[in-house]
């Protein structure tokens, strides 16, 4: 706990300190898909990769580390807008690294009993499962306090299962979490969300059992879920899938009229709900509730959200 209090202490004397040159450096003025009005200092997230810093010299963990470089690229994307290949080159090489640091990748490799096309295939699956993770967590960084408010307790859940190396990770997001909270006075910006897709991916992977690798993914069934759903509507849509859009059920939700605290709030549940049954059940209850939760989204898409063909 003493970490924990540390770390929110810390981040928040962070945020203080370098939120004068976010405002005035990173600015993030409002466009036609933006769920904001006025322009807001982005680039917030850059405080997780500092605070990551600090946790992996205390506990000696390379995870984080890892997964550092796309905090900085982040950083530049939220400045300069880098071009796409650029950002998935350095999802892909950073994905290839926490490939290479996963015990239970090893594992699973071990059961292919030396096959190579079966041993490539699902290295190649692996990859690019990873990199589509990193990304859907960037895609439901759209409105006040989701991405933040899920992601401290899916890392929460982590530590209890892998690490307690996490814990100034998720001090760092709960003392950022009110800057962030409707109106938000601050975006953590690619250079928090990617860090964090890429770090709580590479946690998962070094699950000590292929069954807790797949509760942990359950608990965040509502980010993912929400993000894949819709890049299969718009493939069949015949969208162009890599184009920026308003189309995530939560950007449709909040078009309906629902208030970014609602919306949020509804997916922070969601994973608490989740997350609850893991801890106190097991994996195969997990997936009923994140069942569930699919369900409640697509009540919520059919009766309650702009539809996906009307949405701006």
């Amino acid at each position: 706990m003493l970490i924990l209090f540390f770390s929110i202490s810390f981040t928040t004397a962070l945020i203080f300190l370098i939120y004068p040159l976010l405002k005035r450096y990173f600015l993030d003025y409002p466009v036609n898909r933006s769920s904001h009005s006025i322009p807001t200092p982005k680039g917030g997230g850059i405080v997780f990769a500092l605070i990551g810093i600090i946790s992996a010299f205390f506990f000696k963990n390379k995870l984080i580390m890892i997964c550092l470089p796309l905090a900085i690229v982040g950083l530049f994307d939220d400045k300069y807008n880098l071009q796409r290949r650029i950002r998935f080159l350095a999802q892909f090489i950073i994905s290839v690294l926490i490939l290479k640091e996963s015990s239970l990748f090893t594992v699973v490799l071990n059961l292919f009993n030396g096959e190579t096309f079966l041993i490539i295939l699902f290295t190649i699956i692996a990859l690019l499962g990873i990199v589509a993770f990193i990304n859907f967590t960037n895609f439901l960084d759209g409105l006040d306090g989701l991405l933040c408010g899920c992601m401290i307790i899916a890392f929460s859940v982590q530590s209890y299962f892998i690490s307690p190396s996490l814990l100034p990770l998720i001090g760092a997001l709960i003392a950022f979490l009110p800057w962030n909270w409707s109106p938000a006075k601050l975006f953590m910006g690619d250079s928090g969300s990617i860090f964090l897709g890429a770090t709580y991916i590479a946690y998962a992977l070094n699950a000590y059992t292929l069954e807790h690798f797949f509760g942990l993914i359950l608990i965040v069934t509502p980010l993912w879920a929400d993000a894949f759903f819709c890049v299969i509507r718009r493939f069949i849509d015949k969208q162009d899938i890599f184009t920026p859009h308003k189309l995530h059920l939560f950007q449709r939700l909040n078009q309906s009229g629902l208030p970014h605290k609602k919306v949020s709030t509804i997916y922070i549940f969601a994973t608490v709900f989740i997350s609850v049954v893991l801890v106190s059940l097991n994996t195969f209850y997990a997936l009923i509730a994140s069942l569930l939760v699919i369900g409640l989204g697509i009540y919520l898409d059919k009766f309650v959200a702009v539809r996906f063909s009307k949405a701006l």
